[in-house]
């Protein structure tokens, strides 16, 4: 099994920003770490597109739209196209909230489905300059994007997309992937974490990404 996060895409599409007086492209936006439904009272984010990624000045090309637009790590934003063709799909794992654009609708995806997965024996993240012992029960700095976590994959069986109790962010498996693949749909990027049967350059003996 292969657990993946999010990824930047390329060049290819479009971005996606919070919609600010001084809009800062390498903020991530909308992160969601409390795991509570918001759709009963949520106000809409606003956002705009980002056809030229802006930090470029000398892109002339307009980029692409796609289903996923290309984002920062942590916010899956879709398009009402994506959206709808996921709703029940993706209704397991959380809740769709709309967002507002000038130029096009957009939803975003807060994950409330919640599985203690990690492999806490094999796993070491290391947070504010210590490396902590399990549970892990933190959501303190994490010292690189790439610490290596490792999966009981069992205990994701018949689940897709899910958090980890006492971390930031979210992870989904292959299924998520092919399902998204097998719609059409565009623009999602994924980096892989953790891949149960890995042996490859590349992987460690865990199946975790140097």
């Amino acid at each position: 099994m292969k657990i993946y996060e999010l990824s930047i895409s390329d060049d290819e599409y479009f971005k996606v920003y919070q919609k600010t007086i001084n809009p800062d492209p390498s903020s991530p936006i909308l992160w969601f770490n409390d795991r509570v439904p918001l759709s009963e009272n949520w106000n809409p984010v606003e956002v705009e597109i980002d056809w030229q990624h802006h930090f470029n000045k000398r892109r002339k090309k307009k980029l692409s739209p796609a289903d996923f637009p290309s984002h920062m790590l942590g916010s899956l934003i879709m398009s009402k196209h994506a959206a709808e063709s996921l709703r029940d799909y993706l209704s397991a794992y959380g809740e769709l909230l709309p967002l507002i654009c000038d130029e096009a609708e957009f939803r975003v995806l807060n994950v409330l489905k919640e599985v203690d997965a990690m492999d806490y024996e094999r796993s070491r993240p290391v947070f504010e300059g210590r490396e902590m012992t399990p549970p892990f029960k933190s959501f303190g700095k994490q010292i690189g994007v790439m610490t290596p976590l490792a999966f009981h994959t069992e205990r994701l069986e018949h689940v897709d997309i899910f958090c980890l109790p006492g971390r930031r962010g979210w992870y989904f498996t292959e299924n998520f992937v092919k399902k998204v693949e097998s719609l059409g749909l565009t623009g999602l990027t994924v980096r892989c974490e953790f891949d149960s049967e890995a042996h490859r350059y590349g992987f460690d003996d865990l199946g975790r990404p140097f």
